[in-house]
């Protein structure tokens, strides 16, 4: 299990299965996220994924139909 947190605390999750497939990726959107060369990306199961703090701080914006971050 792994246990994980933004930098201030209010938002806390787990993921209780296991990571897979970590990749570095360079495309032009990992880039610019990351502020780096590549950012380091790792697949999980959405269903082994929970948000245990903070939920109501969260949003997202829409970079394509359908595609939220």
């Amino acid at each position: 299990m792994y246990h994980g947190s933004c930098l201030c605390g209010g938002v806390e999750f787990k993921v209780l299965g296991k990571i897979t497939s970590i990749i570095h990726c360079h495309c032009s959107l990992c880039r610019k996220s990351s502020g780096t060369a590549y950012a380091t990306n790792g697949f999980i199961n959405a269903d082994e994924f929970m948000i245990t703090k903070g939920k109501d701080l969260l949003t997202h914006f829409e970079m394509k139909p359908g595609k939220k971050r």
